[in-house]
């Protein structure tokens, strides 16, 4: 039996499976709680330390939104919430989820919730009766029954009694709200281990048509063999799905039970807006396989793999965050708490109120038979969910369509509630205005801001479908310029309880490309020879310079080498040809090769010489230039000639001189300072 499998291990596993009753989120009522179970969910009177209700950023402020901390532009507590007296009314809550627009004949007539607990509260009827007159609803008699007998444990002081009544009083109190004509069937357990045969016993003698239960228990080994107490015809079973980040709890990961996750809800300026409850559990089960009906919808979404993945939770979800929760009466019977009015947040919250638009549903005469089924196959097209993308819990993001936060998201409860195999969804059609942008210049125009609009006047959200550009900010309508070219734009509305989804409306934005300038460091002049010349122009666009020699004596050698082959002007032309980013651009540069200096070698030393008849002729080594024209060399003075490189003695006595020269005959060179050398030629 449900539960029962926990029972029966209490004494060889208590310290595994003792859960603690789930009080308020901020402990103000200063019990805890042991129990197989627990209740889903926080209670917290009105005195909220006020540093927790400031705000950091404002309600379109996307990811960042209701951060705590200081104010961001003034944004005020959104009005409706009223954090500071007490918690969201019925006809708030009412207006947040659409079950206001719900047809009068669609108010539960006909139908039962059955609302099973622990321990209960005696003070049940008294506390409802206070709520509706509070918030002019019209009462009900509360029909309360104990299959497993009457709790054997005082109430005086027990904090189990305490932590079940308020629980008790929430879920009463909020499944009234929501479908005020249904019969509330309050099935009590006497210690939270036998609820499976609350909830037998709920569908079975009382023919319940909805079983909401604001419990759970943490997964364990052999849940799924329990999953048969969820499969009666026409029952709608409803659990929550826990208040700890990334936790699995069971029933709540039963395929056949409409798993509920929290969300928080803000009120602004007559919008409501959801993110996800920074606590509300839900991840994927390690023992329930991978349900049919979520194929399609969470794969590609949250990175997991379907084939091994088990089933994911939570299905939906609704307000569980206790600074945005909702008001509850209760006059607890343990005299732990102060009685009085609470604010009530966790997936305890969130739970009786989808219960009550489940039995909304029936009572319009649709079956909530296999409507995880239908509201999955849905949710693709027709959104009868509100789809919740902002925040997280723990790791787990919320991201467009399926996660394991919010799980389909919020109730759209008129679309809910007559949603067949047939429905389409029927919000009022909105159109979207996207204006030209002016023609933007690359690394010349700043970031800009984009201003299309909806006929709905819900805030638009945009994003690049191609080109060089990235966006931010909240809606994404902040774009930065990455390049020249085309810049495809998008602008998406996604609807809300009231409009459908608007059509995507594209528009682009042209890019100029930015222009560009050349760095041409001069290189003065230059002697011919001095080769080669390497060229260093620079583009502003660091994009690679080609050249080109226009004019003179000059050719390329590689990409940016120059030899000379001669004097006078020399003209180059550096070009970047640009790209998609840049235009084309080009600059000249000119400079002379100038004639060259050269110089010539020493005489290789010349040994005196001796008088002789007939006279003497002997070789010598002659100097050259280094420019490698010819040298010539005379003699300058002294008994001797000299005829090439030969020299002959006059046959007399005396000192010879020789003078070498090189003339700069050419127009690239020079000419060449004078070398000389000289000998003796003596008598001995």
């Amino acid at each position: 039996m449900l539960f029962a499998f926990l029972a029966a291990r209490r004494k060889l596993h208590w310290e595994a499976i003792k859960l603690i009753v789930r009080l308020n989120l901020f402990i103000l009522f200063g019990f805890v709680a042991l129990s197989i179970l627990r209740a889903q969910g926080g209670d917290a009177f009105t005195s909220i330390p006020k540093p927790l209700i400031e705000w950091k950023y404002g309600w379109q402020d996307g990811l960042k939104a209701n951060t705590v901390g200081s104010a961001k532009n003034g944004d005020p507590v959104p009005k409706g919430s009223s954090y500071l007296t007490t918690g969201y009314s019925p006809d708030q809550i009412a207006t947040a989820y659409g079950i206001n627009l719900i047809a009068t004949n669609g108010n539960g007539t006909n139908q039962s919730i059955a609302i099973v607990v622990a321990y209960g509260n005696t003070n049940i009827q008294h506390d409802l009766d206070v709520f509706c007159t509070n918030f002019g609803i019209p009462s009900t008699t509360i029909q309360t029954y104990y299959p497993n007998g009457y709790p054997t444990e005082s109430p005086v002081n027990n904090t189990n009694w305490s932590g079940w009544a308020s629980e008790t009083s929430l879920d009463v109190e909020w499944a009234h709200a929501t479908a005020p004509a249904a019969k509330i069937l309050l099935v009590v357990d006497a210690d939270s281990s036998r609820t499976d045969q609350c909830v037998d016993y709920a569908v079975t003698n009382l023919n319940a048509n909805v079983v909401s239960m604001s419990f759970g228990s943490v997964e364990y080994f052999g849940e799924n063999s329990e999953d048969t107490y969820f499969q009666a015809p026409g029952v709608a079973y409803v659990a929550a799905a826990g208040d700890n980040s990334g936790e699995i709890d069971y029933p709540a990961a039963s395929p056949n039970v409409i798993g509920v996750g929290g969300t928080r809800l803000l009120f602004k300026n007559g919008v409501y807006t959801e993110s996800v409850w920074k606590d509300t559990g839900g991840g994927q089960s390690i023992y329930e396989p991978f349900p049919s009906y979520q194929a399609g919808v969470n794969t590609n979404t949250n990175g997991f793999d379907t084939i091994t993945m088990g089933r994911g939770t939570p299905d939906v979800c609704a307000d569980a965050d206790v600074y945005t929760g909702i008001s509850v009466y209760f006059t607890d019977p343990t005299g732990l708490t102060t009685d009085g009015w609470i604010i009530s947040g966790g997936t305890s919250a969130s739970t009786p109120i989808w219960a009550g638009i489940m039995a909304r549903r029936a009572s319009l005469g649709f079956s909530n038979d296999h409507f995880l089924d239908l509201l999955y196959s849905k949710q693709t097209n027709f959104w009868p969910c509100k789809d919740i993308t902002n925040g997280q819990s723990g790791t787990i993001r919320a991201v467009k369509g399926y996660d394991l936060a919010t799980g389909l998201g919020s109730p759209r409860a008129d679309q809910i509630v007559t949603l067949d195999s047939n429905s389409p969804y029927t919000g009022i059609s909105q159109t979207i205005i996207f204006s030209a942008i002016p023609t933007k210049t690359f690394k010349k125009s700043p970031p800009f801001k984009l201003a299309a609009s909806a006929s709905s006047k819900l805030p638009v959200n945009y994003s690049i479908l191609s080109g060089p550009a990235t966006n931010s900010g909240a809606l994404g309508n902040t774009i930065t310029i990455l390049g020249g070219g085309t810049v495809v734009l998008a602008a998406n509305q996604t609807g809300d309880l009231t409009y459908a989804p608007a059509a995507q409306v594209t528009t682009n934005c042209i890019i100029n490309p930015a222009t560009q300038s050349i760095t041409f460091p001069a290189l003065g002049s230059k002697p011919y020879s001095t080769n080669p010349i390497t060229l260093n122009a620079r583009a502003s666009s660091l994009l690679p310079i080609g050249y080109t020699i226009t004019n003179g004596p000059a050719f390329l050698v590689g990409s940016n080498s120059v030899v000379t082959t001669g004097i006078g002007s020399v003209i180059i032309d550096a070009m970047q040809s640009g790209n998609s980013d840049y235009l084309p651009t080009k600059k000249l540069m000119s400079f002379k090769v100038i004639r060259a200096p050269q110089k010539i070698s020493p005489f290789s030393p010349i040994p005196n010489q001796i008088v002789s008849n007939p006279p003497q002729s002997f070789s010598i080594p002659l100097p050259t230039a280094n420019s490698g024209l010819t040298v010539s060399v005379a003699v300058k003075s002294g008994p001797a000639t000299i005829t090439g490189n030969m020299i002959t003695l006059k046959g007399t006595v005396g000192t010879v001189v020789l003078t070498a020269n090189q003339g700069g005959t050419t127009n690239n060179y020079l000419p060449a300072p004078q070398v000389t050398t000289s000998f003796k030629v003596t008598a001995h």
